[in-house]
């Protein structure tokens, strides 16, 4: 990710130069230790009720989401995951998603922007610029849900408020 960076067409690419081409945020030791650490956690559950707990847990925030006016998730797949991608009309730049992810932050709540040099094809063929990401986890509550979409429409402002049939 760090080693090149896309050029403005499909293909193109330049590498950066000098040593910093070959560092990885991948490699990093303290992530390394943390995987570990969430690995060990993850074999003492049920895997199955793990996954299950995921795809429920992300089904009930792209649900909420898709009541937030100006947002739209973005997800494809007939199998999803528990990483909710979501557009924001008002918030169309990585700039602007990323002072969202830092308001979201100050609040506890993780997110992350992805840029369309993370997933250029995709995003090109979708035209989309940038989008924010959730992750929900087993642990997570359905609490923790309904707290990121109402932070998240705090943040946005009363243009973003919810349509009527969010609470049925």
């Amino acid at each position: 990710l760090h080693g090149a960076t896309w050029g403005p067409r499909q293909g193109e690419y330049s590498v950066r130069p000098g040593a910093r081409r070959f560092e990885s945020w991948e490699a990093s030791s303290a992530l390394r230790e943390g995987l570990g650490e969430a690995a060990k956690y993850f074999m003492a559950q049920d895997p199955v009720w793990c996954w299950q707990r995921i795809r429920q847990l992300a089904a009930v925030l792209r649900w909420r989401l898709s009541f937030v006016r100006g947002v739209t998730v973005r997800d494809l797949g007939r199998t999803q995951c528990g990483i909710v991608t979501i557009s924001i009309d008002s918030l169309p730049t990585a700039d602007a998603l990323r002072d969202l992810m830092l308001r979201l932050r100050r609040r506890r709540i993780h997110t992350s922007v992805s840029r369309a040099s993370s997933t250029l094809v995709d995003m090109q063929e979708r035209a989309l610029p940038a989008l924010l990401r959730a992750s929900v986890h087993y642990y997570n509550t359905e609490e923790e849900v309904t707290r990121f979409v109402d932070s998240l429409q705090q943040e946005l402002g009363p243009q973003s408020a919810l349509t009527p049939d969010a609470n049925a």
